[in-house]
């Protein structure tokens, strides 16, 4: 099973548990049509999560418990298997499981993965190219007189010396610059930035503001520092530090945004107290899954 595919089934189980929890709710109808139309493989996913979750009826108990927190137990222990078991090694040439690994690249270069975390590397044209396939990472790249590229999703960064940080989600990619300049290129546009700049690419609009240098990649010392940032985000930083896939079941949820410092010290704590932020609970199933709902 590629990361796409379990991507996939988690987005999949993600709108499934939307629709049942609010049944009623037009919001919830559309994000599962919108879900599959994206194509045959979304209705496979999709299709096969409705056949888990009839599978488990028989996990509920008869005992009356919050009938929200045993679905999604219930659900939970059923998809283990379709979510996690199978999946090969990962093909990227650097990666990192539940804490940041550091890099020495050749010209003297440092890559400093985020917990759970890829990047591959490739040439190509004379130009050497590094690329972040999933999570985040801190570049320290050397001066140098063959240009180096960063891709991450539709964004190419082009550098020659300098530092940076990337983090790449499901929505968005984030360019934070601590020294040097960069070129920043997407498909409808490009820029430069400096030192303190930041540069966000969602939906392939870009938006530009100014962050504080010891903001840049705050995971190198065990922070998490967010402004105005959608919970969905905040969760999915969580989510490289925790065992099994965190799932938000609700769409309105993971939009919610948070201003606030957390320690990454101790993940599922730092998830609890966002989600307390929202009056949302956290449903911890280690190591098959974590699943956020509304209280």
């Amino acid at each position: 099973m590629t990361n796409v595919n379990r991507d996939l089934r988690a987005r999949a189980l993600e709108v499934f548990l939307a629709l049942e929890e609010r049944p009623g709710d037009p919001s919830a109808r559309d994000a599962r049509d919108a879900f599959l139309a994206r194509g045959e493989d979304a209705q496979k996913a999709y299709r096969q999560i409705q056949r888990i979750w009839g599978a488990s009826a028989a996990l509920k108990p008869a005992r009356r418990q919050p009938q929200r927190a045993v679905a999604a137990m219930a659900l939970a222990a059923s998809v283990a298997c379709v979510l996690w078991l199978g999946l090969p090694f990962s093909s990227s040439d650097y990666t990192s499981a539940q804490m940041p690994e550091q890099v020495l690249l050749a010209g003297g270069h440092v890559l400093t993965l985020d917990a759970g975390s890829a990047v591959s590397q490739d040439r190509e044209d004379r130009r050497d190219i590094l690329t972040l396939d999933s999570g985040a990472a801190y570049f320290e790249i050397e001066k140098r007189i063959d240009p180096l590229d960063v891709v991450a999703g539709d964004l190419t960064i082009r550098v020659l010396g300098t530092e940076f940080a990337v983090d790449r989600s499901d929505d968005a990619v984030t360019l934070e610059v601590a020294e040097g300049r960069v070129e920043a290129v997407w498909p409808t546009g490009s820029t430069v930035l400096e030192g303190g700049a930041k540069l966000t690419l969602a939906g392939g609009s870009a938006v530009e503001a100014s962050i504080p240098l010891d903001a840049i990649a705050a995971w190198r010392t065990d922070r998490l520092v967010a402004e105005d940032q959608a919970f969905a985000s905040i969760a999915a930083i969580l989510d490289r530090r925790i065992q099994g896939p965190v799932v938000i079941a609700s769409q309105s949820l993971g939009r919610e945004l948070l201003t606030g410092g957390f320690s990454l010290a101790d993940p599922m704590e730092a998830l609890r107290a966002a989600a307390a932020v929202t009056d949302a609970q956290v449903i911890a199933l280690p190591p098959v899954m974590t699943i956020i709902t509304r209280n």
